[in-house]
């Protein structure tokens, strides 16, 4: 059964005032099971992130992004960008937000170019340094 679309956008809403991981995962979870691809909006998926980064759900987040990337979910380049900017900045998955730039190679909707890849490249040389900065060309 597929829900409207304003269910999901009402759902959302109501989580972005009233948050609760439990339900968080439990709405990404059946729109991932139980609604085609075409029918999430590049809307619904920026508002899901934007409540996880919100809500300091970096674990959470990852897989699902992980996911949406791996079945070709229309992700917008800027919800992208918000998202890796997120986990670099959280303690413990640095590493991981590089790596989700490789499974860009995944989606028709997102290609490595310099306008994805330039707020990583600020980021690391104004914070790491040329160690680091050598590394993202590897």
């Amino acid at each position: 059964m597929n829900l409207p679309i304003d269910v999901y956008k009402s759902m959302l809403q109501t989580l972005a005032v009233r948050p609760k991981k439990k339900h968080f995962k439990k709405i990404t979870q059946y729109i991932r099971e139980h609604e085609p691809v075409e029918r999430i909006t590049p809307l619904i998926l920026d508002q899901i992130i934007n409540i996880g980064i919100a809500q300091q759900y970096p674990e959470t987040l990852g897989q699902l992004v992980r996911d949406l990337m791996i079945n070709d979910y229309h992700l917008h380049k800027s919800t992208f960008t918000k998202f890796v900017m997120y986990m670099e900045k959280c303690k413990g998955f640095e590493e991981d937000a590089k790596k989700f730039y490789l499974l860009t190679s995944q989606s028709s909707h997102l290609q490595i170019d310099y306008e994805l890849v330039r707020p990583m490249f600020i980021r690391t040389i104004k914070y790491k340094g040329g160690q680091e900065v050598m590394k993202l060309f590897e």
